[in-house]
């Protein structure tokens, strides 16, 4: 269970990550 559990933080920060970057991306676009 420990490791499912920090498995999914990762992939928690990725998400975060990859929506921020796509975020960040529209805005230099708009």
């Amino acid at each position: 269970k420990v490791e499912f559990v920090e498995l999914t933080e990762k992939e928690i920060i990725r998400a975060e990550r990859n929506s921020g970057f796509i975020s960040d991306r529209v805005r230099e676009i708009q």
